[in-house]
């Protein structure tokens, strides 16, 4: 079978190529906000519910940080596999579960982004008055 029979291989390196700029983007973020955190340590010393939430925190956005870590090692070896023409249906199945996670992934980081985001801007009420 060539190629040019199955177009949806053609586009996989464009699409990985998106997916790991996003996922780059989302590590940048990520690390953002953990410098955030650590400054807001120092901000809520004195309220042990606002210290525990930015710790909880932390803790959430180290474990996407990982997570990010390990699938921006896996779309590169799918980069890999795909450049060298190792892709077949097992690898097929497998970059369908891979897109699963991602999006699983995206859906659980936007909630936690959001819910920091309003946390954060408790906060800053709080610290202005």
């Amino acid at each position: 079978m060539k190629l040019s029979e199955r177009p949806e291989l053609i586009s996989i390196p464009t699409e990985n190529l998106c997916k790991s700029t996003m996922l780059q983007k989302t590590k940048t973020e990520v690390n953002y906000f953990l410098l955030a955190l650590d400054k807001l340590k120092s901000l809520t010393i004195g309220s042990s519910h606002n210290s525990l939430m930015v710790a909880e925190f932390v803790t959430e956005f180290r474990r996407f940080k990982a997570m990010l870590n390990r699938l921006i090692c896996e779309l590169e070896g799918r980069d890999q596999a795909s450049g060298y023409g190792m892709l077949c249906i097992d690898n097929l199945t497998e970059t369908e579960l891979f897109q699963k996670e991602l999006m699983e992934f995206q859906k659980d980081y936007k909630e936690q982004k959001r819910s920091f985001q309003t946390f954060a801007g408790s906060l800053e009420c709080l610290i202005s008055k």
